[in-house]
């Protein structure tokens, strides 16, 4: 919050706060400061909820930058073959072996 307000000594400060904490080191003038403070809020705030990092690159309007390139367009047949689907797990093949995995998902390297 400091940093969009244009303090950056605070925004500096508390960040060197959290560092601390953690026992890293602290802030560098070489490194970049938005991006840093990103990072130790990744790190703060992992496994809290799995839209965190997304909610906050649409926040801070990073999402063509840091999204670009990082999903990939579905087809109808990818759609057909189950790509909207979460992969069946390894362990669940273990338990039942008449099971099969999800075209799209073992076409991408999820198969037993």
């Amino acid at each position: 919050m400091r940093a969009k307000s244009g303090d950056i000594p605070g925004a500096i400060a508390d960040l060197n706060v959290i560092r601390k904490r953690a026992g890293a080191k602290e802030y560098t003038p070489d490194e970049n400061l938005e991006e840093a403070i990103a990072l130790e809020r990744d790190k703060e705030l992992f496994l809290e909820g799995i839209c965190t990092r997304y909610l906050d690159i649409v926040r801070n309007r990073a999402f063509r930058e840091k999204l670009r390139g990082k999903f990939k367009t579905l087809s109808a047949q990818d759609v057909k073959d189950g790509a909207l689907f979460f992969p069946i797990s390894f362990d669940a093949f273990q338990n039942n072996t008449k099971m099969t995995q999800n075209i799209y998902w073992k076409r991408n390297g999820f198969a037993i």
